[in-house]
């Protein structure tokens, strides 16, 4: 239809078209991984084959930054093992684990990134661009919204436990 529809088409033929090297997760072990996870609970086998075949796998060791406070960018991630620090103006805020994702508001608002995000530990995550996400199955975009919302949620029930601990 347009040049953004065939960007798309093209990336997900072009991580079709990569062999697995020596290392490299197949994507049956990354089915294996997501499936999991908590996140996919509520997400179909065909869903979750869906993901796979449209994420990025990204390994950076502990001290990598993998996002910047302030930068443009409209991925969000999936942390398949390790941790990352979530911090603002050099202050931790939180840190997420595995099963947890980072970045769904800087893709759903298209706003500069509000936090930076820095590999606690070895880190593996699953990068997903927003192009691609929105030309997933509109059952799996359903999903990813809920569960966009109840981490938000946990994160606002863990911000506001901390403010009212902190308050005399």
């Amino acid at each position: 239809h347009n040049g953004l529809d065939m960007a798309g088409d093209l990336s997900l033929v072009f991580d079709f078209l990569k062999a697995p090297g020596e290392g490299q997760v197949t994507s049956q072990e990354k089915f294996n991984l997501l499936d999991a996870l908590p996140f996919f609970d509520d997400f179909l086998d065909a869903e979750i084959w869906e993901i796979v075949n449209a994420s990025d796998w990204l390994s950076m060791r502990a001290g990598e930054s993998v996002l910047e406070e302030g930068a443009s960018d409209t991925a969000f991630y999936l942390i398949i093992d390790g941790s990352v620090a979530v911090r603002k103006n050099d202050i931790d805020i939180v840190e997420l684990g595995k099963g947890d994702c980072f970045g769904e508001m800087g893709m759903l608002t298209g706003r500069p990134r509000s936090a930076s995000i820095c590999a606690a530990e070895d880190l593996t995550v699953a990068k997903l661009k927003e192009t691609i996400v929105s030309r997933l199955s509109l059952n799996c975009q359903v999903r990813f919204q809920k569960q966009f919302l109840l981490a938000l949620i946990g994160r606002l029930e863990h911000t506001t436990a901390r403010v009212a601990a902190e308050t005399p």
